[in-house]
């Protein structure tokens, strides 16, 4: 049986500016050209593993504005079962997207947060569902607690890690970027379960207090790295929700996905079905 997922945070209106390089201070950088899309990392995971056949609830916000009708209906002509959106009388969130010639990319808010009115009270928890908060931010911390007295399977971005009043949680995954230097204790599996990071060209690792499990990324061409980390997480995910826990399993479907992301100019990962190999991924 599969397991329902919960993913919890934005959705963004993306503007994408490519450029050579990344504006240095006081000096001029040209744009090479700009697009807009729907992306924003809760709405790029929950949209992609959606597309595996996973149950997906998706708890957002969105303006009342012009940005907040195109979101809604990007969710609404998504594959999510169960969208969750809370409008509020405000700009919705957008981000200015900077990606140079080597594909890499830096992300810059534009526009003020309601993450924070965000609440699982009203939604409809049972104790075998995934609940997932991509990005972690201090404000989650009564969801977390209320899934967590439900009895869910509770998943938290990596940078929860330096966040002392999360006290525990089932998995805790993101970028080792999203950590800075701290390294891997025994300390922290009193707090999560396994702790699984991604590190670029150096692939992903999952660490549990017992074993320590490592996936080579797979070959690709990079030409825009935004979406990668929630190509991985919804691999991961994915797995899960269907029942492999086995953590190199797990590693292998996440990292199929990001090496696929990254070849794709899109902040939303490409739909599962472009995962070579697919149909046999996330089969016993």
């Amino acid at each position: 049986m599969k397991r329902r997922v919960w993913i919890i945070g934005p959705i963004a209106w993306d503007v994408v500016l490519y450029v050579n390089e990344f504006p240095i201070s006081g000096k001029y950088t040209p744009g090479i050209r700009t697009i807009e899309r729907v992306g924003g990392s809760a709405a790029n995971v929950a949209t992609a593993l959606a597309t595996t056949g996973a149950e997906v609830g998706f708890l957002t916000y969105v303006g009342n504005d012009e940005i907040g009708v195109k979101l809604r209906q990007a969710i609404n002509d998504s594959q999510i079962a169960i969208p969750v959106i809370q409008e509020v009388f405000a700009p919705s969130m957008r981000a200015l997207i900077l990606i140079d010639n080597t594909g890499d990319r830096t992300v810059i808010s534009m526009s003020p947060s309601y993450l924070p009115e965000l609440t699982l009270t009203n939604v409809d928890l049972v104790p075998e569902d995934i609940v997932v908060f991509v990005n972690w931010r201090n404000f989650y911390l009564d969801n977390l607690r209320h899934a967590r007295t439900v009895g869910c399977f509770t998943v938290v971005g990596a940078e929860a890690l330096s966040d002392v009043n999360v006290t525990q949680a089932d998995l805790l995954i993101g970028s080792r970027s999203d950590i800075g230097d701290i390294e891997i204790t025994k300390e922290m599996f009193e707090r999560f379960t396994t702790v699984v990071l991604t590190d670029g060209a150096k692939g992903a690792t999952a660490h549990t207090k017992n074993s320590t499990s490592h996936q080579n990324p797979f070959p690709s061409t990079v030409i825009d790295t935004t979406g990668a980390g929630d190509a991985f997480l919804s691999g991961y995910l994915a797995a899960h929700s269907f029942g492999l826990m086995n953590p190199e399993r797990a590693l292998e479907i996440g990292s199929r996905w990001a090496s696929v992301a990254i070849t794709t100019e899109a902040s939303i990962p490409p739909p599962w079905q472009e995962i070579p190999g697919w149909r046999d991924l996330l089969v016993e």
